[in-house]
């Protein structure tokens, strides 16, 4: 099986809040698009779906503890187990992270990580079989803007694009030509 290397960019941003049942509610949008919210008291990750509430993370659990969890978007029920807390750098920091595996077959899985006060920060896809170990990472946060009761927080990890261009050159009288590349560390095509 090979992996085709493939990039895009997804967004996520927190739409507008709610209250229901004195329990404050963030809309998702972009690539996701759920309510969710954070309970303190129970250290948990909740997805609000047909006015109920789902887990979908559950911090308090031990290494290798199974979850059933909701997914975002299509709100399927699934079995995921929880690893060892790591810590991930990004934006010239570390930061603690916890999260889960899911392995929906036997050589393959995907991995997904939780960090401390930033949320969601990165996916790898796995596969172990007679080819030997294989990772690579599928999303990893490059910017974030967090607002909080100290102001507006801007997060980077500094990497900006290199666009190379080629001289125009017109090929009819109608038409122009101007060939460029796009060079960048997350674009992998």
């Amino acid at each position: 099986m090979r992996l085709r290397n493939t990039s895009s960019n997804t967004i996520c941003y927190v739409e507008w809040d709610t209250t229901i049942s004195d329990k404050k509610y963030y809309l998702l949008q972009g690539t996701i698009h759920d309510w969710v919210r954070y309970d303190n008291d129970e250290d948990k990750l909740f997805v609000r779906w047909n006015d109920s509430d789902y887990v979908n993370m559950d911090y308090t659990l031990n290494v290798g503890s199974g979850l059933t969890q909701l997914t975002f978007n299509t709100h399927e029920f699934r079995t995921v187990h929880i690893f060892d807390p790591t810590y991930i750098s990004i934006f010239d920091s570390t930061y603690h992270s916890r999260g889960y595996y899911y392995s929906p077959g036997m050589y393959f899985g995907s991995s997904y990580y939780h960090s401390e006060s930033l949320g969601a920060t990165k996916s790898t896809f796995s596969q172990d079989g007679p080819g030997g170990f294989h990772e690579y990472c599928l999303t990893k946060m490059i910017r974030a803007i967090l607002y909080d009761s100290s102001g507006v927080k801007y997060y980077t990890d500094h990497v900006k694009p290199t666009i190379n261009f080629q001289p125009v050159f017109v090929t009819n009288e109608f038409e122009l030509g101007w060939n460029f590349t796009v060079d960048h560390q997350v674009h992998a095509l």
